[in-house]
């Protein structure tokens, strides 16, 4: 005989959405998620800072005890050679060299000066998204949870905030509290959050010197501004 057992629960919508992130969190936790939340805020609010450029400056949110981060520049090496292959095979490599021409005059990324290469920091890798429909047919995406054997991530030694999903129905039943809804965009929004000089180093990347594929060039990302594949927030 077959007996088939089903269990019902009524559940907010919240929880449902605390789905997404199974298998990411950390079962045991020192302090509970809004303990930890409120810190992090807290510490945001007391180091940011209004810098010469009228930008507003941030530290990374660093997790209490987090191991070092591992040397992993041979590691984004392999990974730029890998999707330089990809980019010369579709025809797409100069499109994306030319964001990377582009992007240190407008302040988004400042090239690593000669003597602060050697410095300790962290490389990310990147890759190219394509989406010719959209205004920026190419763009770059970071990716800062890339693994190392035995080694953390930047994406793992930093706190992630919330889980802003959770917030969405809560912000759609607004809508239907009044006649009329607005909502608008802020234009450059990121452009206005800056990283502290001191922790740059932790954000850099690579591209070539020239078209022969050998040198590479490291750059910092001073600005929020730019696209990652991670949880990272501000």
């Amino acid at each position: 005989m077959l007996v088939t057992s089903l269990f019902v629960k009524e559940l907010d919508i919240s929880d449902l959405l605390k789905l997404d992130v199974i298998g990411i969190k950390d079962p045991i936790e020192k302090l509970s998620e809004k303990e930890q939340e409120d810190l992090t805020k807290e510490h945001s609010l007391q180091s940011v800072r209004y810098s010469d450029k009228k930008r507003h400056e941030v530290h990374l949110t660093w997790l209490d005890n987090c191991a070092p981060l591992p040397d992993n520049l041979e590691l984004v090496i392999k990974r730029l050679q890998s999707t330089t292959k990809k980019l010369l095979h579709e025809n797409v490599y100069d499109a994306y060299e030319g964001i990377f021409l582009e992007w240190p005059h407008e302040g988004i990324i400042e090239e690593v000066p000669v003597d602060e290469i050697n410095l300790a920091g962290n490389y990310l890798s990147h890759r190219p998204v394509l989406k010719e429909s959209s205004t920026t047919p190419i763009r770059p995406v970071f990716n800062t949870s890339a693994p190392m054997k035995g080694k953390p991530s930047l994406n793992e030694s930093l706190h992630s905030g919330s889980n802003l999903i959770e917030l969405i129905p809560d912000i759609l039943l607004l809508f239907r509290e009044k006649k009329i809804g607005v909502s608008a965009v802020i234009m450059k929004a990121f452009l206005q959050i800056s990283i502290c000089k001191e922790y740059r180093d932790f954000l850099r990347f690579l591209w070539w010197k020239n078209k022969d594929y050998q040198e590479h060039k490291d750059f910092v990302i001073p600005e929020w501004s730019l696209e990652f594949e991670a949880d990272l927030s501000c």
